[in-house]
């Protein structure tokens, strides 16, 4: 006997529900596929500021500050301009194309505009190269590929660079995400369901894995539900 809709417990399966499903994946389709830029680039433009010699003044980077935050709320598809001033400010500017290139390409992405985001990690990996980060560079060359639609070759050097990471915690959860998005994207279900199966059993001696899992949400479904009921989803 069904029971009725107030009778259903809190922990029920959310992909059942197609509507809050299909919020969780669109709100977070292209996060899940290029999988936390962020991280790269906190590492690498932290980095490289803090090499960088700031000889302009305070109220040009508070100027450069608020071109930022207004392209930032701005929508790219009806206000292009946001980008294109930004763009032109940074661009004119060593220092400050070092300090804001790396979250303009987060921003980017997040917009669903990797096309616009691809210049920006093509040249924090070309500045970068010899500087020492040599699994961050592979996971951000990774993300290159995906923005280009490339998915064969990120997967393959996801999966190269995976054991590589085991004494990097957050990069080691980052990519094992990555490979799953991929394998998902590919349509490679055995691959995708050992990788989901994987995540899971790492949160709970992983604090990387376990952070991950928390931190992306949207309303009741949570990265970890979502990834629950897409084992259920593959195990059928």
């Amino acid at each position: 006997m069904k029971k009725s809709q107030e009778e259903q417990p809190e922990t029920s399966s959310p992909w059942l529900d197609v509507e809050r499903l299909s919020e969780f994946v669109q709100n977070y389709g292209t996060l899940m596929a290029y999988v936390f830029l962020g991280l790269i680039v906190l590492v690498v433009i932290g980095y490289q500021f803090t090499r960088s010699r700031e000889s302009h003044s305070f109220a040009e980077y508070m100027r450069a500050e608020r071109v930022y935050q207004q392209f930032v709320k701005a929508d790219l598809d009806r206000d292009p301009g946001a980008f294109e001033s930004l763009n032109q400010l940074i661009d004119s500017y060593p220092d400050l194309k070092q300090k804001y290139e790396g979250k303009v390409a987060q921003v980017l992405i997040s917009k669903d505009h990797p096309e616009l985001a691809g210049p920006f990690i093509e040249e924090m990996i070309y500045r970068s190269e010899e500087e020492g980060f040599s699994t961050y560079l592979e996971y951000t060359k990774t993300t290159l590929l995906i923005t280009d639609g490339e998915y064969d070759d990120a997967y393959q050097m996801a999966l190269q660079l995976q054991p590589q990471l085991h004494e990097e915690e957050e990069l080691y959860a980052f990519n094992l995400l990555r490979l799953a998005s991929l394998e998902q994207q590919l349509g490679l279900v055995k691959p995708e369901l050992d990788h989901w199966k994987q995540i899971l059993a790492a949160s709970e001696t992983n604090d990387a894995v376990k952070a991950m899992l928390s931190h992306v949400k949207e309303g009741r479904v949570s990265l970890s539900s979502y990834i629950r009921d897409r084992v259920a989803q593959l195990r059928g």
